[in-house]
């Protein structure tokens, strides 16, 4: 009988997946259900994963504040090797928090009213447990970052059935408060350990905190120094702890090749070559060329620049660079050379500042002679959640600038652009809505002349796709692009892509397209294809491709 059964385990054809229909509840969208289910329409049918996933319907429901959801009817219908799968839920009444309360379970009432702030949420409000554990991770990151290692917060429901309400209550202890007792370096042979040191926020005597820590490997990994940095605690008493941070350096001579290729457009080649640690102080020196082909049309346009970098000017937290350079325009073929010197400042992981002085000498071109004389100013804020791949948050560039007047050249004007990208997540686990808008103006003044290379170039990847590289160059402009990114599956996307340029003088350009995604631990393989509906030239209508590596914005 046993070798029977065991034979038709193995011999028998699997039962697939015919049909899911889930009724009954309003609060899952399609979309949740089948993620939480994870079984659709061609799979193979098996029961145990099927059973647990079913249960965690049911728990994601209570999870929202259902606390009395059930099935209360289920059909699993077997007919010519498919199975017919058919869920009835009842979600019953959605419970509301009625009171909410803090039990602190300590000795002390330190930092009580700060976590409690976190904490508190405006009531009565419906039961939503992603809400709360937001909340309760600050509020233990909070603990954390001031020393508590081991805080813990233990949420505790008391459901009251008849007025279908709750109480929550937060269980919190604290434990132990670390303090530094000393810190140690690891894995570094030719670097120096003070470069290490001055990027180190966490000092001996301090209260442990673990986003120091990741602020401080962050630095550390910023010096472009090391290709691998981590930390490890050691406990030495009750309420002592020494930090180790580990490196592993890397080559501090490189050189690479890089390149981006619009179809049919433009091919650029850079080769760059350098020293990261040149005097022995993390100072950066930089050798780049780069070249701008155009195919079949004998374009090619040659820049190269020289960049060094120190990056504690006078023993500051400000970074000084300083740049020489010189080529010949993609736009007009002008050939020029200057030089380029600012200071910059991170305010924050997530903020810096640049100013600085730039000189440019033009030798020759249908538009541009003469200097420029100019002064820099830029800001960025940045709040995405992942530079790859953002989900949400905002990028925002805000970059002044002014040439001539009291620095002298011979062209005078004001520049002005701002750009900001916002990412908002709209469906999960990869339904992200992508924007873009820019917008600049050049104001001259002393009846000057713009040179041509100062002016806004609207057009191809980065700007406005569908349309020539540079296809369009103005003294003001506005600009905006759109994106709904979607994972197709954990290595796949796909993109719909919406690009407007209104000009200034009333006329509108636009394209659309798809956009493909291969995604890569270095960044997005990206292929878009934009088609515009403008015929400039013998060019439009069929739209053109764009390869390149990571997002457009």
């Amino acid at each position: 009988m046993v070798t029977a059964l065991f034979l038709s385990l193995i011999f028998a054809r699997p039962l697939v997946i015919s049909g899911v229909r889930v009724e009954g509840t309003k609060t899952l969208s399609k979309t949740e259900i089948k993620s939480i289910l994870r079984i659709k329409r061609g799979d193979k049918y098996y029961p145990p994963l099927y059973n647990n996933n079913k249960l965690n319907l049911i728990r994601e429901l209570r999870e929202r504040g259902y606390f009395e959801a059930k099935i209360i009817e289920e059909r699993v219908e077997e007919k010519d090797d498919k199975v017919y799968i058919t869920l009835r839920i009842s979600e019953g009444k959605r419970y509301r928090i009625s009171a909410q309360y803090i039990s602190w379970l300590a000795p002390d009432t330190a930092y009580y009213q700060r976590t409690i702030s976190i904490l508190h949420l405006p009531l009565p409000r419906y039961y939503a447990s992603s809400e709360l554990t937001e909340r309760e991770t600050k509020a233990i990151d909070f603990l954390r970052n001031i020393g508590y290692l081991n805080a813990e917060i233990q949420r505790i429901t008391a459901e009251d059935s008849i007025n279908k309400t709750c109480t929550v209550t937060h269980a919190i202890t604290k434990g132990t408060r670390y303090v530094v007792k000393q810190m140690s370096i690891k894995g570094n042979s030719t670097v120096r350990r003070k470069i290490i040191e001055r990027e180190i926020t966490v000092k001996p005597g301090q209260y442990v905190s673990p986003a120091a820590i990741l602020e401080s490997i962050r630095r550390i990994y910023s010096t472009g120094l090391f290709t691998t940095v981590y930390h490890s605690y050691e406990f030495t008493d009750d309420s002592l702890i020494s930090i180790t941070f580990n490196v592993k350096e890397r080559k501090t001579r490189y050189f690479r090749l890089q390149g981006g290729i619009y179809p049919f457009s433009l091919i650029n080649l850079n080769a760059e070559g350098g020293h990261r640690n040149l005097f022995d102080n993390n100072q950066n020196l930089s050798i780049r060329i780069e070249n701008g082909l155009e195919p079949f049309d004998r374009f090619i346009k040659l820049y190269g620049e020289v960049l060094y970098s120190e990056p504690y000017f006078f023993n500051t937290s400000l970074k000084m660079n300083l740049k020489l350079f010189g080529g010949t325009s993609k736009i007009d073929s002008s050939s020029y050379f200057g030089i380029e010197s600012y200071l910059s400042h991170y305010w924050s992981q997530k903020s810096r500042t640049i100013m600085g002085l730039q000189w440019r000498k033009f030798l020759e071109g249908q538009f541009s002679d003469g200097i420029t004389n100019k002064a820099i100013f830029g800001s960025i804020i940045d709040t995405r959640d992942n530079l790859l791949f953002p989900s949400r948050g905002f990028y925002l560039l805000v970059d002044l600038s002014r040439a001539g007047g009291i620095l002298g050249g011979n062209y005078h004007f004001y520049k002005y652009q701002l750009s900001g990208s916002f990412y908002r997540q709209i469906w999960k686990p990869g339904g992200i809505f992508a924007l873009r808008l820019s917008a600049g103006q050049i104001i001259p003044f002393n009846n000057s002349d713009i040179p041509a290379i100062e002016k806004f170039k609207i057009g191809g990847d980065g700007t406005l796709r569908g349309f020539r590289y540079s296809q369009f160059y103005s003294t003001d402009f506005f600009l905006f692009n759109t994106e709904l990114r979607s994972m197709v599956s954990r290595k796949v996307g796909l993109n719909l892509l919406f690009d407007v340029f209104p000009q200034i003088e009333g006329k509108v350009w636009y394209s659309f397209g798809l956009g493909f995604r291969y995604f890569l631990p270095i960044g997005n393989l990206r292929v878009d294809w934009m088609y515009t509906p403008y015929r400039i030239g013998d060019k439009g209508y069929y739209g053109n491709l764009y390869i390149n590596l990571g997002e457009m914005f």
